[in-house]
């Protein structure tokens, strides 16, 4: 009776000691092993830390928003007192909508395979220009400091509905206003398209 509860004993300290994986262990070894390859851009970064469950092929907006003083993308022509008044109404000096699409890019094969992470996006803001008329801004979006606040999933349609939306609302509204024609208000229009 000694002996088979020495080899039972025997036995199980095997199994505890043993290295044979578990279907969980190569699970992670296999998430492990993908993180390991995966190259993230500063855009994809940026929008993650907003949404943290991004999906490739699919389309996102976001707004950013810039405090007093701060550098604002493109040349804006408002007076020092036009951005007070702007700060004291918003908040803010100035806010912009950022549209676009979370991208996969797979190069290499097995063990070389690499996975590159995008957020093609553009950043629509109005500005004043030097003769006080409403100008549509439209660059592609460049990660920099400034956060993207939480927006959410959209579509390609809403998009490019968005981007010609904005286009028109600047040909419909040319002079700005603090009050009632301003960065805000055109990213509230905006907002609404593409939502």
């Amino acid at each position: 009776m000694q002996l088979s509860y020495l080899f039972t004993t025997l036995l199980a300290a095997f199994a505890v000691a043993s290295p044979i994986s578990t279907a969980s262990d190569a699970a992670e070894g296999a998430q492990l092993a993908t993180r390991a390859t995966e190259e993230l851009t500063a855009e994809y970064r940026a929008a993650q830390r907003a949404i943290s469950n991004l999906q490739a092929g699919k389309f996102y907006w976001f707004t950013i928003e810039w405090d007093l003083g701060e550098v604002i993308p493109g040349p804006t022509h408002e007076t020092p007192d036009e951005l007070k008044q702007l700060q004291q109404q918003l908040g803010f000096d100035h806010i912009g909508l950022v549209v676009g699409q979370v991208t996969e890019t797979k190069t290499g094969k097995g063990k070389n395979e690499k996975i590159k992470k995008d957020f093609k996006a553009s950043l629509l803001h109005m500005t004043k220009d030097t003769k006080k008329n409403t100008e549509l801004k439209g660059p592609n979006y460049k990660a920099d400091r400034k956060a993207l606040i939480r927006g959410g999933e959209t579509s390609k349609k809403k998009v490019d509905a968005a981007k010609k939306a904005a286009k028109d609302y600047v040909a419909a509204n040319p002079v700005y206003s603090v009050a009632t024609n301003n960065c805000n208000t055109f990213v509230q229009t905006i907002k609404a398209v593409v939502r």
